[in-house]
């Protein structure tokens, strides 16, 4: 779902210039919770979703939420 990512990307990335986010979102692929995919367009086009396993992660967010 697109709201919950971008949720997490505001909350979690609020303060961060365009190399800390790419640095993030590489850490967080790497771990497992993001898929790429690179789209060879003019210009390049890369893409985030949640993986599975960050899928897994949505009702934690949506708990971590409730307690703002």
């Amino acid at each position: 779902d697109i709201s919950v990512w971008l949720e997490f990307r505001r909350v979690l990335f609020r303060s961060s210039n365009k190399q800390t986010l790419s640095v993030a979102l590489k850490e967080l692929e790497e771990i497992g919770l993001l898929d790429k995919t690179v789209i060879q367009l003019k210009p390049l086009h890369i893409e985030y979703n949640l993986s599975e396993k960050g899928k897994s992660l949505i009702p934690v967010f949506k708990q971590l939420e409730g307690l703002a």
